[in-house]
């Protein structure tokens, strides 16, 4: 079951930053985007989810046992997913370009119509 859950967390976190940066594209002004993709993927992503969380979760799980390590480290995604499911909004037209399209015609013109 562990390794269950811990494969499902992988497939479930493999798309955070391809979505973090394509908010980022659209609710940032391009002047300040470089940046913005900058601080995110290297303050949030390196420095918080690889140095910071392992080292306050291993100290976490020797005082209080590996279970609720595992459970507390599931914490962060359960609230961007519930804080991403009340506030981003889909923008308008997107869902209208994207139905009755097919294959990679729909991407394509997507894509088109997005410039």
């Amino acid at each position: 079951m562990m390794l269950g859950a811990r494969l499902l967390m992988g497939v479930a976190e493999g798309g955070i930053m391809p979505i973090s940066q394509s908010l980022i594209a659209s609710e940032v002004a391009p002047r300040h985007r470089g940046l913005a993709m900058g601080v995110t993927q290297n303050f949030g992503s390196n420095l918080l989810g690889s140095f910071v969380a392992p080292v306050l979760l291993v100290a976490f799980a020797r005082t209080f046992g590996w279970r609720h390590a595992f459970f507390l480290a599931g914490i962060p995604g359960i609230v961007t997913a519930l804080l991403m499911w009340r506030l981003v909004r889909e923008p308008p037209g997107v869902r209208a370009r994207m139905m009755g399209r097919r294959g990679g015609h729909c991407v394509r013109r997507w894509l088109s119509g997005m410039s």
